[in-house]
């Protein structure tokens, strides 16, 4: 939290981490990973299926008078790299969550370094960290008006996202327009 910014900062790596147990639990239901390592179409399904849904349900369910960013490190960590080639998966991740921060109304800030968290959330700010501090709050007050539920159809569908109704997509919209 970083009132008085009005900006409540979630980090990804915390966030992915726990998100990935699920994301395990499901595909060990239909895949051996100690004989499939590879990041096939099933597990990719299983990771854009859980981490949209997730983040959701995170952005709708809690309570707070600040705006939400989650914070990307470069270097992810959590328990589904113990299984799956780390380059490809951090590739895979980089392009779901380019196309969350393009399609839905989730901010979502990638910063420049590993460190970025620990000096933002540390309030140790000189100017290269007032100005990535800067950057997060553009991206916090990023207007979502351009964000309709028709843009995001077609994708959710090819996904097989049927969580992902009009409903859901006005509850994300209104939760996070509701501090902006």
């Amino acid at each position: 939290m970083i009132p008085q910014h009005r900006l409540r900062l979630i980090n990804f790596n915390t966030f992915f981490n726990q998100v990935s147990y699920k994301i395990l639990d499901s595909i060990q239901w239909y895949l051996d990973l100690t004989q499939d390592t590879k990041l096939s179409k099933p597990i990719k399904q299983f990771i854009l299926h859980h981490l949209i849904n997730e983040t959701i349900q995170f952005i709708t369910t809690s309570k707070s008078n600040n705006k939400t960013v989650f914070v990307v490190s470069p270097v992810y960590r959590s328990r589904l790299h113990l299984f799956i080639s780390n380059k490809e998966l951090d590739h895979y991740l980089n392009k779901i969550l380019l196309q969350i921060q393009k399609k839905l109304p989730i901010k979502i800030y990638f910063a420049p370094t590993d460190s970025t968290w620990y000096h933002i959330t540390g309030l140790t700010l000189d100017g290269y960290w007032a100005e990535q501090m800067q950057l997060i709050k553009l991206e916090a007050n990023k207007d979502y008006k351009l964000f309709t539920f028709e843009k995001i159809k077609d994708f959710a569908k090819k996904n097989g996202l049927r969580f992902l109704t009009e409903q859901t997509f006005n509850n994300i919209k209104t939760g996070q327009l509701l501090f902006a």
